[in-house]
């Protein structure tokens, strides 16, 4: 749990850093792995990361993105989507999560990292989406290697596949287990 507390700090001072010497509209990483669905396709991207809130459990980050649409018939002509807002990444081994905007509150997307069963295309893009907040690792697809770096770094399957709605970000921390909050 330690080292968890080390590598989050390590990276706080890295977001800091990048926040300050940042070209506008360059991503701070590659984009993630594209996401195709009946001939549709997506490529999110990951621009901006704020930490916003420490706890023992870990650490909740505010998210800028853009995300890009594209045909696969033709894959060159992108288009920028309009943003529903802010996401946010709790960077937890305990309760690892992607917290999204939904019609004015949160959608919370419990993550099993260590269970590659349980990868799927409904938590493609929130996994690839933790994996590159909080470990700064991008894949080259969504579901090669994930669970096997999960795994070394000891996360543990979660049980948890409902998807709560919260009022702000910060209430995340309410799913802890009694002994974490």
């Amino acid at each position: 749990m330690r080292r968890v507390f080390v590598v989050l700090g390590l990276m706080c001072l890295a977001v800091s850093a990048n926040a300050q010497s940042r070209v506008p509209g360059k991503p701070i990483a590659k984009p993630l792995p594209d996401w195709c669905a009946q001939g549709e396709c997506i490529t999110p991207t990951v621009e901006y990361i704020e930490p916003t809130l420490f706890h023992q459990a870990g650490v909740l980050f505010r998210v800028e993105g853009e995300t890009w649409s594209f045909s696969m018939h033709n894959p060159k002509k992108k288009t920028r989507l309009r943003a529903a807002g802010a996401s946010y990444v709790f960077c937890s081994k305990e309760m690892p999560a992607v917290v999204s905007p939904s019609e004015g509150k949160y959608l919370v997307d419990f993550l099993t990292l260590d269970d590659a069963g349980r990868y799927g295309h409904a938590n493609a893009i929130s996994i690839a989406q933790y994996f590159a907040v909080c470990h700064g690792r991008i894949f080259d697809s969504f579901n090669s290697g994930g669970a096997e770096f999960a795994q070394s770094l000891g996360y543990r399957a979660q049980d948890r596949v409902d998807q709560p709605i919260i009022d702000r970000p910060q209430d995340v921390l309410k799913f802890l287990p009694k002994s974490g909050q």
